[in-house]
């Protein structure tokens, strides 16, 4: 089974470069430059889910994010109990491919 980080160097290679983060609002900023964008605007085109092997807690899935059919980056959000609202605002905003 891949690991997260496994999974993070896979996409990276596959050109999803940035990484994102929920703020309020349905939006994602950008670690590196601090950009805001709307999570309506980007596309899932890579979905990878990890379950905690004994903790529910641990549950989480990275998105690959793409912009105009572009690859963007990476975010990477708990599901399930551990959801933060942010996280559930943009996981709804998210548009599938």
């Amino acid at each position: 089974m891949e690991t997260l980080t496994e999974a993070i160097d896979r996409l990276r290679g596959d050109g999803y470069a940035h990484d994102f983060f929920a703020v309020a609002d349905g939006k994602l900023r950008c670690r590196q430059c601090g950009t805001e964008l709307d999570a309506s605007t980007l596309t899932i085109t890579n979905v990878v889910r990890f379950e905690g092997e004994s903790d529910p807690e641990d549950e989480s899935v990275l998105y690959g994010l793409s912009f105009d059919g572009t690859p963007a980056g990476l975010y990477s959000a708990p599901y399930g109990s551990s959801a933060t609202p942010e996280d559930i605002a943009v996981s709804a905003a998210l548009q599938t491919a």
